[in-house]
């Protein structure tokens, strides 16, 4: 059984009026991802990054300005198989909010072993610190039968499902809110599946 699929890809892009722009932000309140996480944003600050301003009783919960489902992201090229796992390109056509956007990046999947899966997101221009691999770490690709899990690529606006191939469980979901990659600062979201959370790496 083939590992990697590949979802639907989102048509359209982002409209500020109209029943498009009503239907890209008409979500359930727990669906709702943060676009004003540095401050307080007002309707207006909030709509000038493209999002969408709802607010809802009480101070706390979920966010009132939040990303709209169809908040231009990324577009990744086709994917490229390696001896470890796969590469990719991704291209950002629409500026973010964010000042010093990186427009281009580079996906590297790794399949180290049957139940390990490392996922790179870098910009290929600029040497940045990464965190040190650790010791033992395999330089060979895992056996495709032997695999644990099942990936799945949204390539416009990119993301990515990693699931438990025996049950279907979803582990991580990154289409659920745009990718930002820019000059000091990176922000990956993803859906909850448990509430036990561990192995998020370093923060």
């Amino acid at each position: 059984q083939n590992h990697k699929t590949f979802l639907k890809s989102r048509p359209g892009s982002l409209q500020s009026n109209g029943d498009s722009r009503r239907s890209e932000c008409s979500m359930a309140s727990e669906s709702r991802f943060d676009c004003g996480r540095d401050r307080v944003l007002s309707q207006e600050e909030c709509e000038e990054r493209g999002c969408c301003y709802s607010p809802l009783p009480g101070s706390s919960g979920p966010p009132w300005c939040f990303y709209p489902s169809l908040y231009p992201g990324y577009k990744m090229s086709p994917i490229t198989t390696t001896k470890r796992g796969q590469t990719a390109s991704l291209t950002r056509v629409t500026p973010s909010y964010l000042p010093k956007d990186i427009f281009n990046l580079s996906l590297e999947v790794t399949e180290e072993t049957a139940g390990c899966l490392h996922i790179t997101l870098k910009d290929p221009s600029t040497q940045r610190y990464e965190v040190p691999l650790l010791d033992g770490i395999r330089h060979t690709k895992a056996s495709s039968q032997d695999i644990l899990y099942t990936t799945e690529y949204q390539s416009d606006p990119f993301g990515f499902i990693v699931s438990r191939k025996s049950s279907g469980t979803i582990i991580m979901n990154t289409t659920v809110a745009p990718l930002l990659f820019a000059d000091q600062y990176l922000q990956l979201s993803t859906s909850l599946a448990s509430s036990f959370v561990s192995g998020l790496g370093e923060h």
